[in-house]
């Protein structure tokens, strides 16, 4: 699997940690928001988004040898991702005291270290 992918893992707990810390003073700020309930629905889209994501790692890894299996494990696990992501976010819709924008917007914090970090990698190999 690829280094950057790896690294993700690592990195996505610090930035789940300083967006939360943003929120929750964002929170602090609009008087129709709870601070502390802002940035647990941001937490849990975003421990829903490392979990998928791990998921779908310890799948590839473990049929890493047999590529005739890798068609069917990426349907079967987007099938699974998109129904749970489908799952938490009907909850945190109908669920009042779950801000939805906030779920939604932690799954794509993985996507966007992700992101980040094969840009970091990319960016270092190119220049030794």
């Amino acid at each position: 699997m690829n280094e950057a992918y790896l690294k993700t893992f690592f990195f996505v707990w610090p930035a789940t940690i300083v967006i939360g810390l943003i929120l929750f003073i964002i929170g602090i700020f609009i008087e129709s928001v709870d601070a502390f309930t802002l940035t647990l629905s941001f937490g849990l889209g975003s421990v829903v988004s490392v979990m998928l994501a791990s998921m779908n790692y310890r799948s590839f890894n473990k049929h890493q040898d047999t590529p005739e299996k890798w068609v069917w494990m990426t349907r079967r696990n987007y099938l699974v991702r998109y129904a749970i992501y489908g799952l938490i976010l009907s909850i945190s819709y109908l669920n009042e005291s779950i801000y939805f924008l906030s779920v939604f917007g932690g799954f794509f914090i993985f996507k966007g270290v992700l992101l980040l970090s094969v840009w970091v990698h990319r960016k270092d190999i190119d220049h030794g």
